[in-house]
């Protein structure tokens, strides 16, 4: 993971916007302390020995985007938390077209961080467990936020290139 944690003086600091929404979400400063930047790190590094072994089977993979991608779906409707998990379903969208070879300028060892922030995701069990309804996000949230920040320039990139490389729809002749 060392390879890929970057510091980063960028214009949007999606780690400290998830850290003080979880705060106002949850309504105190508890959150911090059981979410520091270390315990992120570690529990990064814990699910990217399990994301190395996944990419080896692109089709799960696959299954596990596609459940991440509901998921970030479904909460982002929650109030002040929502926002969030919009901009953490980029992170899927750039994994899938990674695993369907759209989308390859990539260094791998982001893809494997990214993909190891979204296995802590669809986990229910991790350090605020999932089935504490809505507080049991907010882990995900900053750990995708935790992410997002090291993987700016190339979450950057791929939002030009997706740009660059949607097709238009097709409007049918009758």
């Amino acid at each position: 993971m060392e390879d890929f944690i970057r510091e980063s003086s960028a214009d949007f600091d999606f780690f400290g916007e998830s850290i003080k929404s979880a705060e106002a979400f949850a309504g105190d400063r508890k959150i911090i302390k059981i979410l520091s930047k270390e315990k992120i790190k570690e529990q990064i590094d814990k699910f990217s020995e399990k994301a190395k072994q996944l990419m080896e089977h692109p089709e799960k993979v696959s299954a596990v985007l596609e459940k991440a991608t509901a998921l970030c779906e479904s909460l982002s409707e929650l109030r002040i938390i929502g926002k969030h998990f919009k901009e953490a379903s980029l992170v899927c969208s750039m994994l899938n077209d990674y695993i369907c070879k759209r989308y390859t300028q990539i260094p791998t060892a982001t893809v494997i961080t990214l993909l190891a922030a979204v296995l802590y995701f669809v986990s229910p069990i991790d350090i605020i467990p999932d089935f504490l309804p809505l507080v049991g996000h907010l882990d995900d949230m900053i750990i995708f936020g935790f992410v997002q920040d090291a993987a700016r320039a190339d979450l950057k990139k791929y939002e030009k290139w997706k740009k660059e490389n949607e097709s238009p729809d097709l409007i049918s002749e009758k």
